[in-house]
């Protein structure tokens, strides 16, 4: 379960960097709002990773970058 958490809190970041390049400048307030809302998605994808290392000793998925 953790694992899946993991993948979806990956997606979510994914969809949030999406939004904030489409919003950029046009709308300040709200990428502002939204990179808010990424650094404590990214907080909790980290939880999650952390979990699975101590869990399994290892991670097992890579990292997503962009």
């Amino acid at each position: 379960m953790v694992r899946q958490n993991l993948v979806a809190e990956r997606l979510v970041i994914e969809h949030y960097r999406d939004l904030i390049r489409h919003f950029g400048d046009k709308d300040p307030t709200t990428r502002r709002m939204l990179e808010h809302i990424l650094e404590e998605e990214e907080g909790h994808a980290t939880h999650m990773h952390d979990l699975l290392v101590a869990h399994e000793g290892e991670g097992t998925l890579p990292a997503h970058t962009s």
